[in-house]
C-alpha cells in the first residue's frame, strides 16, 4: 500500500508541473513575408535561381532578378525595408537571450537525430551528410539552435524534418556567415549576423535573413511554405493590407475559397507586433463552398508600423491566427541632405529640420555591409573628412529619433 501511494504521489506531482517549455518562436514581424533579406549589404544572384517569397536589402546594391524566378517582391531601402531591418534586428537579439536546453559539438548530421530543444553550439560548426528533426508527431514542436559562430554545410548535405516537424518550427540563430554547400538542402529560418551564400543548386525551405552582410545566390531553389491554407479552419486564400488612397489609414482584405462553421473575425492591431488589441469586427459567412471577400478600414492607425491579424472564430468558440501584415505610416520627423555628390576628401551634412535635442546619426557602409564611418550630426552644417575612403560606391543611412530617416548611395572619387 506504501508503495501504490508513493507512485501515486509521483504521478499526482509530475501532472500538476506544467510542461517544459525549452524555448519560444521568436516574432518575426514584417521579416515574416521575406525568404532573403539583410539589413546591410549587397544582394546579388546569379544564374536561375527560383525564389517565392519577398527579397531585399535596407543598404545595399541590388541585382539578380532578372534572371531568375521570383515570386513575391523587391523591397531595397524602402520604408518596408526599413521596418524589416529593425525586425531581423530584434528577432535576432531575442533568439540571443533563449536558454539553452542541449549543448552540441560543433559538428552536425552523419545522420545524427535531434527531438525538440533549444540546442547551443559553443563555436563555428558544421553540418556534414544528413541532420534528421523528429517532431514525435507534434505539429507544433519546435526546434531552436543557436551557433556561436559561422555554420557551413558540406556539398549534398541535409536537413531532413519527420514526424510533423513544419519548417516554419525550426530556428537558426548563427554569430558569423552562413555558406550552403552546393546542392545541399536546409530547412527553417535563419537569422545570421553575417553574410549569406547559398552555393549552386542549393535549396532552402524556409527564410534566410541577415543583420549584415552580403547576400549572393547561385542557382537556388528557396521558398517559403507559410501554413497559410491550414491556419485557419477556413479556406483563406489572401490577406492583405495597404495604405488607402490618401495614406491616412490601412485598408485590410481578405478572400476565402471555402468556410465551414465559420463565426466571425476579429481584426486585431499592434503597434510592437507583440500585444494586440481588437479593432473590428466581421460576420463571416457561416458554411459556405463560394469565394468569398473581406474588407475592413482602419481609419486611426498609429504613427511608424502598425501589425495586423485576423483571429477568426468558430461557432464553438474555437479560434485560430492568421499570419500577420504591417503597414508603415512616416512619421514626421527631420531630414538631411548630403553634399557634394559624388564626393572625395570630404561631405557635408545639412540639416533641414530640427528634431529632439538638434541630433541625427550618420553611418556610412561600403559595398559589403561594413560599416566605415560613423558621426553624431548637432549642427545645421557639419562637414566631415572622408579623405580616408578609397573610391568606390558606398550607402549611408541617416538616423534620428531613434528611426532611419534617409538612406542611399554615395559615390568616392
Amino acid at each position: 500500500m506504501k508503495t501504490f501511494i508513493s507512485n501515486l504521489f509521483v504521478v499526482l506531482s509530475l501532472i500538476s508541473l506544467p510542461n517544459p517549455i525549452f524555448g519560444q518562436a521568436p516574432a518575426l514581424g514584417t521579416a515574416s513575408d521575406f525568404a532573403v533579406f539583410t539589413a546591410i549589404g549587397a544582394f546579388g544572384n546569379s544564374g536561375t535561381s527560383s525564389i517565392t517569397g519577398d527579397v531585399g536589402t535596407q543598404a545595399g546594391e541590388f541585382s539578380g532578378f532578372p534572371p531568375g524566378t521570383l515570386v513575391g517582391n523587391i523591397h531595397v531601402a524602402d520604408t518596408v525595408s526599413y521596418q524589416v531591418s529593425l525586425d531581423v534586428n530584434t528577432a535576432y537579439n531575442n533568439m540571443a537571450e533563449i536558454t539553452c536546453g542541449i549543448v552540441l559539438g560543433t559538428t552536425l548530421g552523419n545522420n545524427q537525430t535531434l527531438t525538440p530543444d533549444v540546442y547551443c553550439l559553443g563555436a563555428a560548426s558544421v553540418l556534414n551528410g544528413n541532420l534528421t528533426l523528429d517532431g514525435n508527431g507534434d505539429s507544433n514542436a519546435l526546434f531552436i539552435l543557436k551557433i556561436n559562430g559561422a555554420l557551413t554545410t558540406n556539398s549534398l548535405s541535409k536537413v531532413i524534418l519527420i514526424n510533423s516537424v513544419l519548417a516554419s518550427n525550426v530556428y537558426w540563430s548563427i554569430n558569423g556567415e552562413f555558406v550552403a554547400g552546393d546542392s545541399s538542402l536546409f530547412k527553417g529560418t535563419l537569422l545570421v549576423n553575417g553574410a549569406i551564400s547559398f552555393l549552386d543548386y542549393s535549396s532552402l525551405e524556409g527564410r534566410a535573413l541577415s543583420r549584415q552582410g552580403a547576400i549572393t545566390l547561385s542557382n537556388n531553389l528557396i521558398e517559403i511554405k507559410t501554413p497559410l491554407v491550414n491556419v485557419l479552419p477556413v479556406t483563406l486564400i489572401s490577406f492583405e493590407a495597404q495604405t488607402n488612397k490618401a495614406n491616412t489609414g490601412t485598408v485590410l482584405t481578405w478572400k476565402t475559397a471555402s468556410e465551414l462553421n465559420s463565426a466571425y473575425f476579429l481584426i486585431e492591431r499592434s503597434f510592437n507586433g507583440v500585444d494586440y488589441q481588437s479593432i473590428g469586427k466581421m460576420q463571416a459567412a457561416g458554411s459556405s463552398n463560394q469565394l468569398n471577400i473581406y474588407s475592413f478600414a482602419d481609419n486611426a492607425p498609429n504613427e511608424g508600423v502598425n501589425y495586423y491579424r485576423l483571429n477568426q472564430f468558430d461557432f464553438n468558440g474555437v479560434h485560430n491566427y492568421s499570419m500577420i501584415k504591417a503597414v508603415y505610416f512616416e512619421k514626421s520627423t527631420a531630414s538631411a541632405t548630403i553634399v557634394p555628390v559624388p564626393f572625395s576628401s570630404s561631405i557635408n551634412v545639412i540639416m533641414i529640420d530640427a528634431v529632439e535635442n538638434n541630433t541625427l546619426k550618420l553611418q556610412i557602409f561600403d559595398v559589403t555591409g561594413k560599416e566605415v564611418l560613423s558621426a553624431t550630426i548637432n549642427k545645421v552644417q557639419t562637414d566631415i573628412n572622408t579623405d580616408y575612403l578609397p573610391s568606390g560606391i558606398y550607402f549611408y543611412t541617416i538616423i534620428g529619433n531613434n528611426r532611419i530617416i534617409k538612406s542611399g548611395k554615395l559615390v568616392a572619387r
